[in-house]
């Protein structure tokens, strides 16, 4: 087998210039073919896992190399903190979202009173989106403004790259997070943001969270990169 090194390496032209630029696979690591070529096309499950790998390796001290200490630095690089700029939860599925202060965050269990709490300690305990891109949204649809309440997203924050906290652990005030994957948007959007919507809010739609530590969120609270 070769060094682990070359799979971080395999992992990181794949991820950024496509499987076609990237050196074979180090033998014996099944995963990397599937689940690399799974990010390239887009598959959710496959992306999570490949991602949970490379992340692994790059932060374990028996690997060494320039790419992936770099790499490794850059990912732990946030230019500044991020705030909470809006809450909301909904107690019933297509609900209104009802905008408040704070929140009691549980910790495996979500937001008391939003209706995906649950004690499955699931994917989706709290969703995040851009604050951002709600511009960006807009602009798209050709509209002057996009609420954040017409989202259907927990918390609204700004000054900080959610997409690239996805998969690793950030604080909210006291609350301790661990970003669980793409908050991908669902057909729920062709109805709030008119025709259109859903293909607006792709790549747009934040992220979904664990909660690790509970606490209560409040709006105007920092985020911190872990």
């Amino acid at each position: 087998m070769r060094p682990r090194n070359e799979l971080v390496k395999y992992c990181v032209i794949a991820l950024t210039k496509g499987v076609s630029q990237a050196p074979s696979p180090p033998e014996g690591e099944r995963f990397c073919r599937h689940g690399v070529d799974g990010v390239i096309r887009g598959g959710r499950r496959n992306e999570c896992a490949a991602r949970k790998r490379v992340t692994s390796l790059l932060t374990c001290p028996r690997i060494g190399g320039e790419v992936d200490g770099d790499l490794a630095k850059l990912m732990a690089n946030f230019p500044r903190a991020g705030k909470v700029e809006w809450i909301g939860i909904r107690a019933e599925r297509r609900a209104p979202l009802v905008a408040l202060a704070q929140v009691e965050a549980i910790a495996g269990y979500g937001l008391a009173g939003d209706h995906y709490a649950s004690n499955n300690n699931g994917k989706r305990q709290v969703t995040l989106i851009q604050a951002e891109h709600l511009e960006a949204v807009a602009k798209i649809l050709g509209k002057s403004e996009v609420r954040a309440d017409g989202l259907r997203r927990n918390l609204l924050v700004s000054g900080i790259n959610l997409y690239a906290l996805r998969d690793r652990k950030f604080r909210i005030g006291a609350i301790l997070l661990e970003g669980s994957g793409p908050c991908d948007p669902c057909s729920r959007m062709e109805e709030v943001l008119g025709i259109g919507g859903y293909n607006a809010m792709r790549g747009h739609g934040g992220i979904t969270a664990r909660i690790l530590e509970g606490g209560v969120f409040r709006v105007g609270e920092s985020l911190q990169a872990l």
